[in-house]
């Protein structure tokens, strides 16, 4: 351009019929358009004999550079060089091809030619190189810029992970805002790039961990910690930061993992816990027993809690569940500051009481018999048997465990049948509080069943066993709900079926004493019928015990005649008549010929007396 190929006044060639063409492809129409625009307005001030050739020669190069991508693509150009190269000669043949229509244009043209079209073509690569590489390092950096701002505000927006780097002296290399804002909280600082990370934290302990985490990363060696900071745990994972195969510096990302940790010490609770109780379980008490060794003398206690079995029985697993919470809380308060107690499960309980010999435990195990006793009622009424041993230089702790364990058995044996039995008449005591009718009832029923025994020739202990069946066959309401039965009004389909479980629940409670195991059996038949339509077993004529079958008529001829809160008493005549049409459906036949035989001998006016 400003030393251009000039032939004649207004007829010359310069470097611009490649701009033209690298405008044209590298910058798009607009850019183009304005170029060709100021270049065909600066040739027609210039004026001259070739400036009609100019102005198209203006225009062809820049149509070249604008469609030298559809050229290009047809042609499949793999060689970045080849293809601008062809570009530029393309540009410059079609330029002297236009240039050649002047007159003597081999004379004007002819000596410069080769070197025209060997020159131009190689500045349309070269430039077009250039353009390129400045185009591919100017997306580049806009790419990395991108990245670097993305980077930024991703680190930047979270609220729940510190991200921040030092180098080999500490010093912030970087840092996102929530590690900012965390070391404001735990520190009462602000921190800039280049203030000394360790320096910054105020707390010596986690100053040194901290100090001796960064200084194994800086030897290549990745690794993870968990902190307490007071309100939170905090897991900071430490990583190298390589440049060229040497450790600079370490990245440091930390996370609230508060929630994680908490659960894992309530799973770690859970695991050495009793969930009922609140006390320690068997596995506390296994590894509690190995951390003894310490002490000169432990005394070890085995409980037992008598009765369980037949507070579940009769007033179901809730109430249970309540006396085992009671017995805890009485250990609590009377062993808590002198050793450990643990459930060892079901209704077995351990205490281990560090220094402390057997005279000293016995009396603190007298308080607990005393406070349990002072807590019984009728609904509950709980004791506990127990051994004690003590473990010393003499003794082993296993051996004292067992020792323990052994006591207990022993005294179990001689208070649980003598409980029980007390236990019964406490529950039949209660259900007569309940329901005075209920007492009124059973001593009807004996009679009954007493003179039909002897109607039958039984002897006198089976004559005793009815009398005792009939004063406990209805033992097993005491586990249902009293509204049901004092409801005045007709029982519903569930209320049903809550009455219907009394023979059982009365068979569950008697049968866990041996004194009454002989007639458990017939208080859980003594609602079945003869024509095996009765509950719970749905038996039948002689597989009916005898004594089932005389309480049943007993009781039912009483209930028919006995005032209800749902209904009036039958006449005895009409109750007789009831008796007579159930014989052989509800009532053994023969039971019924008897009892109506008593009937007529009189009977009623014994009863009624």
């Amino acid at each position: 351009m400003v030393q251009p190929f000039k032939f004649s006044e207004g007829l010359f060639i310069d470097t611009r019929t490649v701009l033209y063409v690298i405008v044209g492809h590298f910058f798009g129409l607009i850019p183009t358009i304005i170029s060709s625009i100021i270049g065909i307005t600066y040739r027609m001030i210039i004026g001259g004999e070739g400036v009609f050739l100019g102005v198209i020669a203006i225009i062809m190069n820049a149509l070249v550079g604008l469609s030298w991508n559809t050229i290009r693509q047809k042609l499949k150009f793999r060689n970045i060089y080849l293809d601008y190269y062809l570009m530029g000669l393309l540009s410059q043949v079609l330029t002297m091809l236009l240039f050649a229509s002047l007159p003597n244009a081999t004379n004007i043209f002819g000596p410069i030619l080769v070197a025209y079209i060997a020159a131009y073509p190689l500045v349309t690569l070269i430039l077009s190189i250039i353009v390129v590489r400045q185009r591919d390092k100017r997306l580049m950096n806009e790419y990395i810029n991108n990245q670097k701002t993305l980077l930024k505000k991703s680190i930047d927006s979270t609220e729940t992970i510190e991200i921040f780097t030092v180098d080999k002296n500490y010093n912030y290399l970087t840092y996102n805002a929530f590690h900012l804002k965390q070391m404001r909280k735990y520190n009462s600082l602000e921190v800039g790039k280049n203030s000394n990370f360790i320096e910054a934290i105020k707390d010596p302990y986690i100053q040194e961990v901290m100090k001796d985490k960064i200084n194994r990363t800086l030897l290549g060696f990745s690794s993870i910690k968990v902190l307490n900071m007071g309100d939170h745990y905090y897991e900071y994972t430490f990583t190298p930061l390589v440049d060229k195969n040497h450790v600079i510096g370490v990245t440091c990302f930390a996370k609230d993992v508060t929630e994680q940790k908490t659960y894992e010490q309530t799973i770690i609770q859970q695991s050495y816990q009793d969930a009922l109780t609140g006390l320690s379980n068997r596995r506390h008490f296994m590894m509690k027993k190995d951390e003894l060794q310490i002490y000169e003398k432990v005394t070890f206690v085995t409980c037992d809690v008598n009765g369980l079995k037949v507070i579940n029985d009769a007033f179901g697993h809730a109430k249970g569940d309540l006396g085992l919470k009671m017995f805890a809380d009485i250990l609590k308060d009377i062993f808590d500051r002198e050793g450990y107690i643990f459930r060892m499960g079901g209704d077995e309980f351990s205490i281990i009481v560090p220094s402390k010999d057997k005279v000293y435990v016995t009396k603190l195990m007298e308080e607990v018999n005393y406070r349990l006793e002072k807590r019984n009622n009728s609904m509950l009424r709980l004791s506990v048997s127990y051994g004690i041993a003590t473990a010393d230089k003499n003794t082993s702790i296993d051996v004292a465990i067992r020792q323990s364990e052994e006591q207990m058995y022993k005294q179990k044996l001689f208070e649980t049948t003598s409980y029980r039995s007390k236990f019964i008449e406490t529950i039949l005591q209660s259900l007569y509080e309940k329901n005075p009718n209920v007492e009124i009832h059973s001593e009807r029923v004996s009679v009954i069943c007493v003179e039909i025994g002897k109607k039958l020739k039984m002897n006198s202990y089976e004559l005793k066993l009815l009398k005792v069946i009939s004063s406990l066959h209805d033992i097993g309401k005491i586990a249902i709900d009293e509204g049901i039965l004092n409801k005045p009004g007709k029982l519903t389909d569930e209320e049903w079926i809550q009455i219907k479980r009394h023979p059982e629940i009365g068979y569950r409670i008697i049968s866990s004493s041996p004194e009454y195991q002989e007639i458990a059996y017939d208080i859980l038949c003594h609602h079945e019928r003869y024509d095996g339509k009765g509950y719970p077993q749905g038996l039948s004529g002689e597989n009916i015990p005898i004594r089932a079958r005389i309480i049943n008529l007993a009781d039912s001829f009483d209930a028919m005649t006995s005032n209800r809160s749902y209904r009036e008493p039958m006449s005895i005549d009409d109750a007789i008549l009831e008796v007579k049409r159930c014989s052989g459906t509800q009532f053994d036949p023969r039971i019924v010929d008897v009892f109506l035989e008593l009937i007529k001998e009189g009977f009623i006016e014994t009863l009624k007396s």
